[in-house]
């Protein structure tokens, strides 16, 4: 059994990790009406609403249970992880789809982004989700090979 004085290994990075994921949830919430890509459409409205509360709960659920180290915890993020790699997924399947919603997100700068040939821009944003997925999963293994920490009774 470890000491109450034990530093536990992964605790900061996985705390730093949960308020990031908490701060995640809150920009979900307040971007709640934006338009989604959801399986070659982009949608707004019911759907898109919906969208963005379901994955405000998962980022909620994923930073609560990383910070508290419950033993759900672990099980969250990687459900999380699950489902944000499938969305994306999903979003990189219909490449018009993509475009629509990138032009969607890019509403300031869209003369500059006219500019780029299509298939560039697409490409350029597949290669970003890609780097973006790659990333979560090196964190995702990070948590799996610190998944004793949703084990362990931490200290306060």
């Amino acid at each position: 059994m470890k000491s109450m004085t034990q530093k536990v290994k992964g605790r900061a990075t996985i705390r730093t990790a949960a308020v990031f994921f908490l701060a995640s949830a809150v920009f979900e919430i307040m971007d709640f009406s934006s338009a989604v890509a959801l399986f070659g459409g982009v949608r707004v409205g019911a759907v898109a609403i919906f969208y963005h509360f379901v994955f405000a709960a998962l980022y909620v659920l994923s930073g609560i249970g990383m910070w508290t180290a419950k033993p759900w915890g672990y099980g969250a993020f990687m459900a999380t992880t699950a489902i944000y790699t499938m969305d994306k997924i999903q979003l990189m399947l219909f490449p018009q789809a993509f475009y629509d919603y990138i032009l969607q997100q890019l509403t300031v700068t869209r003369e500059i982004v006219g500019m780029i040939p299509k298939e560039q821009l697409i490409q350029y944003f597949m290669i970003a989700y890609i780097v973006l997925l790659l990333c979560w999963w090196g964190f995702a293994l990070y948590i799996h090979m610190r998944r004793q920490y949703f084990k362990e009774k931490l200290p306060t």
